[in-house]
């Protein structure tokens, strides 16, 4: 479609990493399927790798930096990049003039959506996390529309109540075909565990899960079959522990087709990424959750919490893993479909909104 055809363009803000733009792509899905509309994508260099499949024309890489970290020098930088972020977007804004900006947060989406601000262009913003991330803090108080993908989102201002929609998490369609009842296979041979860390693997769990499955009685290791990412180069020191316990593996640094593993896996063991969790939940399966202990305001343990509450995961403390009571309520999870069956079915419910239906009506309500 050539720009001269374009009535409707939708800016899309996404910081680098992908839970920030994972959602923002799953908009784009859904926005694309309109005639005579186009997304464009403002983000930094790390949130472009994460766009494959986007023509290099419709990703503007945007200047910015974080104003939380410490040091003048760092405080310097921050001014320095976001004023260049910031005329970036008053060009690239008045020149494309789009209907609604939507930002998915991270720390490109301040000068982008304060660019758009002053412009008078409407800007809405996503929360993923259940505690507003510190980017969309300041933007809430900018956006016309907030829309969270929790209840009871914490560090959300009170005086902004009469803004927020509660939505959701977007995922991508692929994920979304992928939903389905756990309906557990009493014949199969093997208990799939998908152990995942997130985009780059977890270093915790290279070394948590063989030290945990090595406990398992000999009729166990015989059914486990371990689908595991880890950090790259990782591979065949992993590859290595799980050989000399004696189970079935498939190890890589990357998985390319994550929705089909958790479709296909009975249990996830996994940190607790909005976008990661959102996906568990949207496909329907039952998790061990394992929230970085260091993540920015602990977004991931509240993210956790969210689910532990509805009897949708496990949660454990990364700081204070007994690794006997793990080993143990895995090997009851494996041998007990039932409590299998009640986690995922929680998950299926949690999963069940569709965000993007949401968003489109909200987006057509403002624009």
């Amino acid at each position: 479609m050539t720009e001269i055809n374009v009535r409707n363009f939708y800016v899309l803000v996404a910081g680098g990493s992908g839970g920030h733009v994972n959602p923002a792509f799953a908009l784009h899905e859904e926005l694309r399927e309109f005639e005579n509309t186009k997304t464009i994508f403002f983000t930094d260099k790390r949130g472009k790798s994460y766009l494959n499949g986007i023509e290099k024309t419709d990703i503007h890489i945007i200047k910015s930096s974080s104003p939380f970290k410490s040091g003048i020098n760092h405080k310097i930088f921050f001014i320095f990049y976001n004023l260049i972020g910031f005329v970036q977007s008053i060009f690239k804004l008045i020149k494309l003039r789009p209907k609604i900006i939507i930002s998915f947060g991270g720390y490109t989406s301040i000068p982008t959506c304060l660019a758009a601000y002053i412009l008078k262009i409407p800007v809405i913003i996503h929360e993923q996390n259940s505690i507003m991330g510190r980017a969309n803090r300041l933007l809430s108080y900018f956006a016309c529309s907030i829309l969270t993908s929790f209840d009871n989102t914490k560090q959300l201002n009170k005086k902004h109540n009469e803004k927020v929609n509660i939505v959701g998490l977007p995922v991508r369609k692929n994920v979304k075909n992928l939903r389905s009842k756990y309906i557990p296979n009493r014949n199969k041979k093997n208990f799939n565990i998908l152990v995942i860390g997130g985009s780059q693997g977890a270093t915790l769990f290279n070394d948590l899960i063989p030290e945990i499955i090595v406990t398992f009685p000999a009729h166990l290791k015989k059914k486990v079959f371990i689908h595991q990412n880890c950090l790259a180069g990782y591979e065949r020191i992993l590859q290595s522990k799980y050989e000399q316990i004696g189970i079935e593996y498939e190890i890589q640094s990357y998985f390319e087709n994550i929705g089909s593993l958790i479709s296909s896996s009975d249990l996830i063991i996994s940190r607790a990424g909005a976008s990661m969790i959102f996906e568990i939940c949207t496909i329907g399966r039952a998790s061990i959750l394992i929230p970085m202990a260091h993540a920015l305001d602990s977004d991931q343990l509240y993210n956790a919490k969210y689910l532990a509450q509805q009897n949708a995961c496990i949660l454990y403390d990364e700081k204070n893993i007994n690794k006997l009571e793990f080993s143990n309520k895995l090997q009851e999870l494996i041998l007990d479909k039932n409590k299998l069956i009640l986690m995922s079915n929680s998950a299926h419910q949690i999963g069940a909104n569709d965000a993007t239906t949401k968003i489109m009506k909200i987006i057509k309500n403002i624009s």
